[in-house]
């Protein structure tokens, strides 16, 4: 069983595309203190919108529910 990754308090995030002629592209994710950062393939930016739409569906049937009383970490399925 692996550890979990550690969690850093994100107030902003800061990213930037990286393009490269042979079309290895890459988005670069960081917090401005610079203690993180992220890169992503195309492939893995595709994984990321997945992500962030399963996130914001989870939150919406979350958010006001009868049975929302405690904190709850949900994985969110990635699936291309």
């Amino acid at each position: 069983m692996s550890r979990p990754a550690p969690r850093i308090e994100v107030r902003d995030i800061v990213a930037r595309g990286i393009f490269d002629p042979s079309g290895a592209h890459l988005l670069e994710v960081a917090v401005p203190s610079g203690v993180v950062g992220m890169r992503f393939t195309l492939a893995q930016v595709e994984q990321l919108k997945i992500a962030i739409t399963a996130f914001e569906t989870e939150a919406i049937s979350k958010d006001g529910g009868p049975d929302f009383y405690y904190r709850k970490a949900v994985p969110l399925e990635v699936r291309r």
